[in-house]
This record gives C-alpha cells, sequence and structure tokens, in this order.
C-alpha cells in the first residue's frame, strides 16, 4: 500500500475529524491571533474595541494591502499571508468619518506596498483631501515611506498636509511603462500555432501570442493611455502640493533620485526617519489606532445607535472581483472570479428583499464570459424593473466583460485611471500538434461531428470552421455594441466607433460618453440614495450577501461538497495534512478548462499563463522553464 493511500484510509476512517479540528484549530487561532495584533500592536491596552479619549489614525501599507473585497472566510484568510488587507471600501470610509471624528487628532500613513492600482489610489487620496478639508485648523495629516519604488507613492503622498522620506531614501517617481513580452518567435520555435479572431482592430489581448511587434493600433491605445495616467499624476501631484506641471515633470525626468533632491523639487516636506514621524502628530504621545480596528470599532458603535437600528432603508454594495464565468466558479480565493451563478442569485435575493431600496454594484473585472456577463446584466435590469435604481461603480478596471455588465446599469461611475472599454470580442487557441509530433507524441482523437475538434488544442482550423466563428463572434460583437447603444443612448454609428476592443481610460469614457460622473464608492452611494429619493440621515447601506462571522463560514466551508476531497475534507486542507499544493489551487479547477483571456468572450479559448488546458500548461510551463522565462 503506497503511503497515499495510507493517508487516504486514515482520513477516511476517522482521522478526518482530527485532520478538520486541528486545521480548523489553527484557523481560528490564526484569525483571534491577527485581530488582537491590529489592537496591541498599535494600541497597548485597549479593550473590547473601545476606542480612546484623543489618538492619531495610521494606515500602514506596509502591513495592509488595499484591495477590492477582504478574504471571505477564515482559510481564505490563511492563506493570504503576513500582509493583511483591508478593502477600499472600509478604508474610504474609516477615512471620512475620521473626519468628523473629534477623538481623532490626526491622521498617519506610512509604506506603499499596499497601494495596488491607480483607482483605488485615485479613490483613497480623495478620501484624504476630503479628511483635510473637514480638519482644517484642527488635524493634520502625515504620510511617510523610507522610499518611494513607484509613480503611485507620490501621487498618493501628495494629498496629505506634509510628506516625509527617510534621508537615505531614492524615489522612483520615473514615469509609466508598459512592456509587452511578444512570443511569436517562441511559439514558433517550438512549434506552436496560435489561432485568434478579434472584434476590432484594438482587442490587443491576444497580440503578445500572434504577433512579433506592436501594431499601429496597438502601440497608439497604450500610448494615449500612459500619456492619460502621466497626465493626471502629474497635475495631481502638481494641485496639492502648490508646484507647476513644469517642475513636477522635471522631478519625474531626473529620477530615479535621492531624498535631499525630491525635497528640493518640493514634493516633500522633510527627510526623517520612521520614530521622527511621530513627533510631527501631537508630539507622539498619543495612542495610534489602526485604520481597520477604527472601521470595526465606529460601525459597532453605529449599531448602537437609535437612529441606525430604526433605519428600514437599505442600499446594498454588491460586489465582483475577477474573471466573469459562467456557474459558480472555482470559489479559489488566489484567483478570485465573477461567477454569474452567484451575482445573479444575489441579485434575485435582492428582488425579495423589501427594505433595499438601491443598489451599488463595484466592479474589478478585465472581462470574460461573454454568457455570462449577458446573464448578470439581464438581472441587473430586473433589479431595476423592479423599483431600485442600480448604480455601477467601478474600480481599477471594468473592461470587456465588466462593461457589458455595466451597460444593464442606471449609471456607470468610473475613476479618471480607471481601465474601461475594450468593447470587443476574442476567441481562440493554440494548436499543439507540431509541438507534440517534434517530441514522439502522437495525440489521436475520435469525434464524431464535423465540428467537434474546433476548440481542441491538437489540430488547427480550416477555413470552414473559421467561418462559422467568424459569424458568431460578428454576432456578439454586434449585440455587445447594441447594448451599449442602448444603455448610453448613442446611434449605431457612435457605438462602433468608440468600441473596437479599445480600452479607454475613465476620464476618456467620461468624455466619450461610457461613463457618467468620475469618482468612488462615495460617489456611487450618493447617486444610488438620491435616485431612490431617500435621505442620507435614515439609510443603511450594507454589504450583500451580508457578511457571516468566521466560525460560520469555516463551518459553511466544512460541510460544503464542491472541490473537495476525501471524505468531505476541503482539498486545501487535506493538501496542509499532505504537506502539497492542491493543483486547483494554482490552476483553477477542471470546470474552468476553457476559460478565456482577459476579455475574452465567445468560444473559451485558453488562457495559456492562468489557467485553461492543464497539457497546455504543462507545455508552456516546461518551455518557460527551458528559456529561463518567469511567467
Amino acid at each position: 500500500m503506497s503511503f497515499g493511500q495510507k493517508v487516504y484510509r486514515t482520513l477516511k476512517g476517522g482521522f478526518t475529524a482530527v485532520g478538520v479540528v486541528t486545521v480548523s484549530g489553527a484557523c481560528l487561532g490564526y484569525l483571534f491571533s491577527q485581530r488582537s495584533k491590529d489592537v496591541l500592536d498599535v494600541v497597548p491596552g485597549i479593550k473590547k474595541n473601545k476606542l480612546p479619549k484623543e489618538f492619531i489614525l495610521e494606515l500602514d501599507l506596509d502591513r495592509f494591502k488595499i484591495v477590492e473585497a477582504s478574504p471571505k472566510g477564515p482559510l481564505d484568510m490563511l492563506q493570504s499571508g503576513a500582509i493583511k488587507s483591508i478593502n477600499v471600501r472600509e478604508a474610504v470610509d474609516g477615512i471620512q468619518a475620521a473626519g468628523n471624528d473629534v477623538r481623532v487628532k490626526g491622521f498617519l500613513a506610512t509604506g506603499s506596498g499596499g497601494l495596488m492600482g491607480m483607482a483605488q489610489v485615485q479613490e483613497i487620496r480623495d478620501a484624504v483631501s476630503e479628511f483635510n478639508r473637514r480638519k482644517e485648523g484642527k488635524a493634520q495629516s502625515v504620510y511617510f515611506a523610507e522610499e518611494w519604488d513607484k509613480m503611485l507613492p507620490c501621487y498618493f503622498a501628495s494629498a496629505f498636509n506634509k510628506v516625509g522620506m527617510q534621508p537615505s531614501g531614492i524615489s522612483c517617481f520615473t514615469g509609466f511603462a508598459v512592456t509587452v513580452p511578444f512570443m511569436r518567435s517562441l511559439l514558433d520555435k517550438y512549434n506552436i500555432h496560435p489561432w485568434f479572431l478579434t472584434r476590432e482592430e484594438y482587442k490587443n489581448a491576444a497580440a503578445m501570442f500572434t504577433e512579433s511587434t506592436f501594431s499601429q493600433h496597438h502601440q497608439q491605445s497604450l500610448e494615449e493611455l500612459l500619456k492619460s495616467f502621466s497626465s493626471q499624476v502629474i497635475g495631481g501631484v502638481a494641485e496639492l502640493r502648490k508646484v507647476s506641471e513644469s517642475a513636477v515633470r522635471s522631478v519625474m525626468d531626473a529620477s530615479p533620485m535621492s531624498a535631499m533632491q525630491v525635497l528640493e523639487g518640493k514634493l516633500i516636506d522633510k527627510t526623517m526617519y520612521r520614530d521622527e514621524v511621530y513627533d510631527e502628530l501631537q508630539g507622539g504621545n498619543l495612542p495610534r489606532v489602526s485604520l481597520k480596528e477604527y472601521k470595526k470599532s465606529i460601525d459597532k458603535e453605529a449599531k448602537k445607535s437609535k437612529k441606525k437600528e430604526k433605519s428600514k432603508s437599505k442600499v446594498a454594495i454588491v460586489t465582483g472581483v475577477g474573471a466573469i464565468v459562467t456557474g459558480w466558479g472555482s470559489g479559489n480565493s488566489q484567483s478570485p472570479s465573477i461567477a454569474a451563478g452567484k451575482i445573479v442569485k444575489d441579485l434575485q435575493e435582492i428582488r425579495r428583499t423589501p427594505e433595499i431600496k438601491a443598489v451599488v454594484l463595484r466592479l474589478d473585472t478585465p472581462g470574460g464570459s461573454a454568457v455570462a456577463s449577458d446573464a448578470i446584466r439581464r438581472e441587473i435590469v430586473k433589479v431595476r424593473e423592479s423599483g431600485r435604481p442600480v448604480i455601477v461603480s467601478m474600480g481599477n478596471v471594468a473592461a470587456s466583460g465588466g462593461y457589458y455588465i455595466a451597460t444593464g446599469a442606471d449609471k456607470i461611475i468610473a475613476h479618471p485611471g480607471t481601465l474601461t472599454g475594450s468593447i470587443g470580442v476574442i476567441v481562440g487557441k493554440f494548436n499543439l500538434k507540431g509541438l507534440l509530433d517534434d517530441n514522439g507524441v502522437n495525440a489521436e482523437t475520435i469525434s464524431i461531428g464535423k465540428n467537434a475538434q474546433i476548440l481542441l488544442p491538437f489540430n488547427g482550423v480550416d477555413s470552414d470552421q473559421e467561418a462559422i466563428a467568424n459569424k458568431l463572434i460578428d454576432g456578439i460583437y454586434e449585440d455587445f455594441v447594441g447594448k451599449v447603444c442602448e444603455a448610453r443612448k448613442m446611434d449605431k454609428e457612435r457605438g462602433f466607433e468608440v468600441a473596437k476592443g479599445r480600452v479607454w481610460s475613465g476620464l476618456e469614457g467620461l468624455e466619450l460618453g461610457l461613463v457618467d460622473k468620475l469618482g468612488g464608492m462615495s460617489v456611487a452611494v450618493e447617486e444610488a440614495i438620491g435616485s431612490a429619493g431617500l435621505s442620507p440621515d435614515v439609510v443603511s447601506v450594507v454589504d450583500f450577501p451580508p457578511p457571516k462571522k468566521p466560525i460560520a463560514q469555516l463551518m459553511e466551508a466544512l460541510s460544503d461538497s464542491d472541490g473537495y476531497g476525501p471524505g468531505g475534507v476541503p482539498a486545501a486542507i487535506v493538501s496542509m495534512l499532505l504537506g502539497a499544493t492542491p493543483w486547483g489551487m494554482l490552476r483553477g479547477s477542471a470546470s474552468q478548462s476553457t476559460v478565456g483571456l482577459p476579455g475574452s468572450e465567445a468560444l473559451g479559448g485558453l488562457n495559456p499563463l492562468t489557467g485553461g488546458s492543464g497539457f497546455l500548461m504543462w507545455s508552456l510551463d516546461a518551455i518557460c522553464a527551458h528559456e529561463g522565462i518567469n511567467k
């Protein structure tokens, strides 16, 4: 009997319960230890989330990563590692609430590792500016980092009253760049033939496989995006640091540079060490409370408020992050998805919940299945027909299928730096027959049906099959553009002009009529409340579905039957017991074997870097390893 069989028999025979209890205990121990650290590491002596009479609010971006959606359960939190997370809404709501809280005597942000995207930075940056406005003359905000390792920390820092950097620090405020590793020659070397169809010329997701260099449209699209981002950052820094745009550009063009040079360029106020930062805020004598813990505490205070308890009107926040897929997704927190089955169910439940009067749908997605996108869009329309306005709030990216979903809403809110649009279609696959033949592998297929092999990676596509595929994606593209035109009140000619698969910034989207207003979640919530005819004073903003307590999440995870190992034990737990990494955690579930590239619709295709055919993954893994390529 093999070791694996012995382990399986042991699990099946009764050790399963022991293993589950052991790992469950580890999960809960981890959760509670992390929860206590949020308080005790920052504010010694706080008990039961009771806030001090006076304190400094702190956001350590080297400890907390800004995310769209927080980990949903104990196992997710356990897998997230030492870096904890705070979601965008938590951060923004907490900072804004602090602006009106007399107990908050200052706001300190440190580090930069947790800044994860242009739109997220803009959203939190706006919240800091609002904090400064509300606290003018009463408290100040301070930002400190040992160094700036990219553009966004400087952009974020400019919103604060005072900015410091370690004397030995280095600023990499060097500008924006994007690199596309064109792999066509590499694929040709190994006799792998990519086949992709796109609508239209700006739909470039597969260009790295099909081309050897930038096409005119590909280069134009990326250059315009970089110009937009650069203009937003330079203009934003210049405005809040009260210097000219040319001065900011001069600093950028002279970077990397030392902290002293950054000081001379007036992008920081002082060079200092971390221990000196605290003296900038009330002499360093006040306790500090982490933003995460502060938000938890004020939420508990709000629940005790009679005013909130009497509120029967609610605005529901539904969050969708990741690639858009049909069904219920893989359930893998390390590779989240917007699963149409789950989102549709949640929206249907909202229609059956009388106290929910409006919905804000937060999207952060590169796209995905057209079928799944249309199913979600349809349910959004049904929610609107029930008398509830739906507002879409876009995060760092809401393109292709993400924009498809958004066409069902009453209004679309985006940040200037949101990647949006990409109204187009891409389908395709890789033909591995040459690679297999060259390496002595004879892949034979038995099929019934003229086109049964059209999606298989072991053969090419003939002219008749390509004609079928072209007809199919033409229909999908025309339907997509038609829905955009109907939702955005455009004529067809204008709709096709702004489509073409081109990605736009949120700022460009506003100018083109693809976006209604610039802003973040706060703006979207205001729009939802106003559209529903509600008063902000008597409405509650709630996550939907409501978050469950950690123990309930754990029990639900342990009782779920999908994607679980022997004896009903979750694959992740079996993996921990065996000291192995489950393939599904890295590759996605087998049911997702035809997930397409970001932004792909229609035939499905294969994603060669983040999922898809296990055999294809093996092949490209081997090639990348042989060629020294880091995927």
